[in-house]
């Protein structure tokens, strides 16, 4: 059986978000494509580099670099990048010839073939009448300007590099940088190519739009730059397409260039009352897919329009701004918003939302239901119980460590931000032996079914003991296969941008779940986010079976996981 260990998707929000899958079958899918996250390269020690997993790439946050997984091994990006891009253009070439001189004629049936010559060890591409140079160098795929364009040598002849500040693909030609759409139509001919240089930092074209424009808004200075004006009579724009009319100057080219949307949306506009939302002018034609799977619980879904809120003057509106249909203004920094269950802070125009750990309250059981108690006679910590589905459980997790009385937990409990207080908050993490009251030999060795029979008290109080997997399916399916009644409210993480289903917390089953995370080797993770559930089940001599919970999920992920990983134990009383 394929092992994973519970890793999270990386998101881009204001906050280190993360979500992890889970699946309709109650397992998790060995078919993983998307980016995973883990701390260090020693978390890579629970991912074997399966042929399922080949290609994954995983993010080590701490050391700021991503990893591949190739060939069975996890190796550098780049490194593979390199080895990747290089087969690539091996797999390019149409055919092999021993010198320059065995080369066929390059005409225009063989316009943009590469041919691999082995005295000189290159690939040659047929470009415009003439064998060049292809560049087995890594280049970037992407750069921002023409400024960040690498010089155009002959070494690097038919590279393509995607100029992000003018939305557009551009090709090494003739030692120029061109218009890779134009170079296509002219076949590789660049006499009325728009050119970009490196070197230079110019723009320039042969078409008279250019000197059109600077007949009709004049020269572009250092002094306009940035300047917008607008094509009153759309002489321009009978010659040049262009954003609705406008042009700006960008002093850098000394040209005027079409401006992006959000450059034009706001042009003409009035100040407006500080948090008010407008719809850009031209936004609905460009910019519908700005907006990427807004959450269900967001005031706005899946919106169409760009907006822009006033904030001491007009700007784009942040994913959070459209989200809550309020804004984070100067004018509101400090200030906290309720939303579908969960509470943000304006800060700095961002607003982020309160953490587990960070928010005042320390109850997060459901006010609205009549819960049992359970006072743990080793320790007199007393704990709150809730029936679900016929079974009594701790409506909290598990808070003991005696050391002494229990050797096991020796090594094998923690505390999720290593501290007392955040034990009082979301109780403790044990790993699996210490959960199930096992010496520590276990953790990387198999238990015989007789010693694991249910039930099993494991570190829980007298009458209590360990669940096992068919009672944790039974909660899943007393709760309707979702875990938006298990969850407690307002402690979970609130993804905006999240694609999947929206799964505002309600707790109404008293469960009162906590994103306290899980611990994995020396370092924490997932707080806020997610937990894991223990269960008194082993998957094999180095794993056993665990339950997950998600934030911005509804579903839970049941799998294997290492058995040095830590869990909150939640614990169920004996029949």
């Amino acid at each position: 059986m394929k092992k994973k260990i519970f890793a999270l998707l990386a998101w881009s929000v204001v906050f280190a978000s993360f979500v992890a899958c889970g699946s309709d079958d109650d397992s998790f899918d060995d078919d993983v494509s998307a980016d995973e996250y883990v701390k260090s390269a020693d978390d890579l020690e629970t991912m074997k580099c399966t042929s399922k997993r080949n290609g994954m790439v995983v993010y080590l946050s701490e050391d700021n670099k991503r990893m591949v997984c190739y060939e069975g091994d996890w190796i550098d990006y780049f490194v593979w990048k390199s080895r990747y891009e290089k087969s690539v253009f091996t797999d390019k070439v149409d055919d092999t010839v021993s010198t320059y001189s065995a080369l066929p004629y390059c005409n225009t049936s063989r316009e943009k073939t590469v041919n691999y010559v082995k005295s000189m060890n290159l690939n040659l591409v047929c470009v415009s009448g003439e064998w060049l140079e292809l560049s087995l160098q890594t280049l970037p795929d992407s750069v921002r300007s023409m400024n960040a364009l690498p010089a155009c040598l002959p070494s690097v002849t038919g590279a393509i590099i995607y100029l992000s500040s003018m939305k557009q693909r551009v090709i090494c030609s003739e030692g120029e940088w061109v218009e890779y759409n134009l170079w296509l139509t002219s076949s590789g001919s660049t006499s009325s190519s728009s050119r970009y240089s490196s070197s230079s930092s110019y723009y320039s074209s042969s078409s008279s739009s250019f000197n059109i424009m600077e007949s009709i808004f004049g020269k572009c200075t250092d002094k306009r730059d940035n300047e917008i004006v607008y094509d009153t009579n759309g002489v321009v724009d009978y010659y040049n397409a262009s954003s609705y009319g406008y042009y700006y100057c960008d002093a850098s080219y000394g040209s005027w260039r079409n401006p992006s949307v959000t450059m034009i949306d706001t042009v003409g506009w009035a100040a407006g009352s500080d948090g008010e939302f407008r719809e850009g002018q031209f936004s609905y034609d460009s910019w519908s897919d700005y907006y990427d799977n807004l959450n269900s619980a967001c005031a706005v879904n899946n919106s169409r329009l760009l907006y822009y809120v006033y904030d001491k003057g007009w700007r784009a509106a942040t994913d959070m701004d459209v989200c809550l249909l309020y804004a984070c203004t100067d004018a509101r920094d400090g200030k906290t918003y309720k939303h579908a269950g969960y509470t943000f802070k304006c800060s700095d125009g961002v607003w982020t939302q309160d953490s587990l750990y960070s928010a005042s309250k320390t109850d997060w059981t459901n006010p609205d239901i009549t819960y049992g108690k359970l006072t743990d006679s080793r320790d007199g910590k007393v704990y709150k119980t809730v029936t679900i589905g016929g079974a009594v459980w701790m409506a909290q997790n598990l808070n003991y460590r005696d050391t002494v009385a229990m050797p096991n937990l020796i090594g094998g409990t923690s505390c999720a931000l290593g501290d007392d207080a955040s034990c009082s908050v979301g109780g403790r993490l044990y790993r699996w032996n210490a959960a199930v009251n096992l010496p520590s030999t276990y953790v990387s060795s198999s238990v015989s079914v007789d010693s694991l029979s249910a039930p099993r008290q494991g570190a829980c109080p007298a009458g209590w003991h360990v669940p096992d997997t068919t009672e944790w399916k039974n909660l899943y399916q007393a709760a309707g296969t979702s875990t938006v009644a298990l969850k407690a409210v307002d402690a979970w993480v609130f993804y905006s941008g999240s694609s999947y289903e929206a799964a505002s917390p309600t707790n109404s089953l008293g469960f009162s779940a906590l994103p306290v995370g899980y611990k994995s080797s020396s370092s924490n993770y997932g707080k806020n986010v997610t937990t894991i559930f223990c269960s008194l089940n082993q998957a094999g001599s180095s794993y056993a079976y665990a339950v997950g919970f998600y934030s911005g999920d509804k579903d839970w992920g049941y799998d294997d996981f290492a058995k040095s990983t830590f869990c909150s134990l939640r614990c169920v009383q004996n029949p």
